[in-house]
């Protein structure tokens, strides 16, 4: 973790049982990997494709993996596997994921050695990672021996532990904004790789019947009295963005959308 690389050991333990241990209830230790549930495989002649999903929190990356999931098994012309740390009930709502369905996503408990045995059992024709963890660093020779699609959706100069993804060897490296392609492509012509990946813009894609699930259910709290009546003048939508206003997150972009869409407020 860079935010936290001139610490000392104490101050890192400390860190450690206060915020990853009580509050997140992290893990200081592999669990036995016999205990994990293996993937059952499929006896067919689709191709199979391995997704890694780095998080199971209610986050941005985690709903981009679990919709490519959902969108491929509609599709149904590949057999395709989910990994994710842990399976939280309250995505698996939200996306309306059926029983049957759970069957294709499999729990490793940031367990990376137990992701290496299950992909190499599988033999995927690729692997999409939809971001990097710590313990993704482990997985750095066994990603190299498959075809690795990256979905990136912020530069690696932030939060990767030793910029594992710059050593994947990745023919195809997908950026969910224009900002973090250009520092992509910016560190790969910097370092004159004989090997450079495609590297492209890809904005994030969700089922439009989930939107529509939720947008249902949402009410703007200027629609609870009508403003527009007592104090005679019209009221535009309202846009707003939840997150750290850093570099990282990109808010500069946020702003410049603000400046070019008047009908917005």
């Amino acid at each position: 973790n860079f935010d936290l690389k001139d610490i000392n050991k104490k101050e890192a333990t400390t860190h450690f049982l206060n915020h990853g241990w009580l509050k997140e209830k992290r893990q200081f230790y592999y669990p036995n990997t016999n205990k994990l549930q293996k993937p059952n495989l499929v006896s067919n002649k689709l191709l199979k494709i391995v997704l890694l999903n780095h998080s199971d929190t209610l986050t941005g990356a985690p709903f981009v993996i679990f919709n490519i999931f959902l969108q491929l098994l509609i599709e149904g012309n590949v057999q395709v596997y989910l990994f994710t740390p842990k399976i939280n009930q309250k995505l698996i709502d939200k996306l309306g994921i059926s029983q049957n369905k759970l069957k294709f996503i499999i729990e490793f408990q940031h367990n990376p050695k137990f992701i290496e045995k299950c992909v190499d059992n599988i033999q995927p024709d690729a692997i999409v990672v939809n971001s990097f963890s710590s313990e993704f660093v482990y997985l750095e020779n066994c990603l190299n021996k498959f075809n690795t699609i990256q979905y990136v959706h912020e530069s690696f100069e932030h939060y990767i532990p030793n910029q594992v993804n710059l050593n994947i060897k990745s023919k195809l490296i997908l950026c969910a904004d224009h900002k973090t392609k250009k520092e992509f492509k910016k560190h790969f012509k910097k370092n004159n790789q004989n090997t450079k990946p495609k590297i492209k813009v890809l904005p994030p894609k969700f089922l439009k019947s989930k939107f529509e699930n939720i947008t249902e259910n949402i009410k703007p709290i200027y629609s609870l009295v009508n403003l527009s009546k007592m104090y005679k003048w019209s009221i535009k939508p309202l846009i707003g963005m939840v997150g750290t206003p850093c570099d990282r997150k990109n808010y500069e972009l946020f702003l410049s959308l603000a400046e070019t869409t008047p009908e917005y407020e």
